[in-house]
């Protein structure tokens, strides 16, 4: 990848282009990587809330804590930590910077 000195490289850098990953119930994000995006691949699908135990939450950005993302939609923010609840959910998340 380049060092991010062009403008386009950095807008790509910020949009995913540092991967993804598809999480499903249980599954958290990469540790000391920041997700921009996640794609609901279920129905409702939810992340955890800050009273979990261990603290697993989403942070640094929008709080979608509990809140169901139906099957198909993209949310777009910048979080440090999350994890996907429920039985049979999953996601897809993409990293940026």
């Amino acid at each position: 990848m380049s060092n991010l000195i062009r403008q386009g490289d950095a807008n790509l850098a910020a949009f995913g282009q540092f991967g993804g990953e598809v999480l499903t119930s249980g599954d958290s994000a990469a540790e000391g990587k920041v997700v921009v995006a996640i794609l609901s691949l279920n129905s409702n699908t939810t992340l955890t809330s800050e009273s979990d135990t261990p603290p697993l939450t989403v942070s640094d950005g929008l709080n979608l804590a509990g809140q169901a993302i139906p099957a198909g939609v993209t949310v777009y923010g910048r979080w440090t930590k999350l994890q996907i609840d429920g039985t049979g959910k999953a996601a897809i998340v993409y990293y940026g910077e």
